[in-house]
């Protein structure tokens, strides 16, 4: 999956993929996601994957409600962060990409790196 949003190229092909999440529900559950963290070559954060129409990845269907989408959604640094802090499985990437920010990651999250 490709896209250009602003000026900035997120290519799921060229990125590091850091972790995949899904939700408890398949489709067609309206709630249903499927998402993976990546970072591109230039430092940028994005999430890519689908969803129901609850999903995150829902687009607006000419005013006939929200339909269940694929695509690629930028998100800031720390959003990467919180996204990683909900499974202590990811640690090591914590520990690497975000040692600066040990004290926000303890407090808010229980974290220790």
């Amino acid at each position: 999956m490709k896209d250009c949003i602003l000026n900035v190229v997120y290519d799921t092909r060229t990125a590091k993929a850091f972790a995949t999440r899904e939700s408890n529900c398949e489709p067609p559950d309206p709630s249903w996601f499927h998402e993976t963290l990546y970072r591109n070559k230039s430092g940028y954060w994005f999430l890519a994957g689908a969803g129901g129409s609850r999903s995150r990845f829902a687009v607006e269907y000419l005013g006939f409600g929200r339909l269940g989408a694929a695509g690629i959604i930028p998100i800031g640094r720390r959003q990467a962060m919180a996204w990683l802090a909900e499974s202590e499985n990811h640690i090591d990437v914590l520990r690497d990409y975000f040692m600066d920010e040990y004290v926000y990651l303890r407090d808010q999250h229980g974290i220790e790196l």
